[in-house]
């Protein structure tokens, strides 16, 4: 993995981890679970569409994609431009809780398109991270958070090319 996508990695997870962190303290509800069952099913390759949990995130995910285009968040955006070009944007509820956050980084040979989406109370439920590599390569990760911020399934996709790095599932687990 060369330096700059770990330092890429490394700013969007201390990020998310910083939103999550001040999100998880200040705004933390308690939230029922789903029933047992649903909660002991394993989560795979071949159920993960179709999984009640997975449902409920998605629910979510498009939730919060349709308030962040009909203008009902309040959104900020930074551009970086120190050393390789970066966006940051973010969009919070009307009560100020972080609902979405976004990571572009363009590299030497790659770009990358990271997205975390929260919940009603501030907690990390998903994160889609798209990679684009000079080689002609787009890839996707995706990785699913219950609600205590435990991963519950992480996918990676392949779209276009021969393919690229991306990153280790250690650092999914970590944000």
């Amino acid at each position: 993995m060369n330096a700059t996508r770990i330092l890429v990695l490394t700013m969007g997870v201390i990020s998310a981890i910083a939103i999550t962190g001040m999100q998880r303290h200040v705004f933390a509800v308690p939230h029922p679970s789903l029933n047992g069952k649903a909660q002991a099913e394993e989560i795979n390759d071949k159920n993960w569409q179709n999984n009640p949990r997975i449902i409920a995130i998605r629910n979510i995910v498009n939730s919060d994609n349709a308030e962040v285009r009909n203008g009902a968040f309040k959104t900020e955006h930074r551009i970086c431009e120190e050393g390789w070009f970066g966006r940051l944007r973010i969009a919070r509820d009307s009560k100020g809780t972080v609902r979405w956050y976004q990571h572009y980084q363009e590299g030497e040979d790659s770009s990358w398109d990271d997205n975390y989406y929260y919940d009603d109370a501030g907690r990390l439920r998903f994160v889609i991270m798209t990679s684009y590599a000079a080689n002609g390569t787009r890839e996707q990760h995706r990785a699913y958070f219950d609600e205590s911020g435990r991963l519950i399934y992480h996918g990676r996709r392949l779209l276009k090319g021969p393919g690229y790095f991306g990153p280790p599932i250690e650092d999914l687990k970590e944000l």
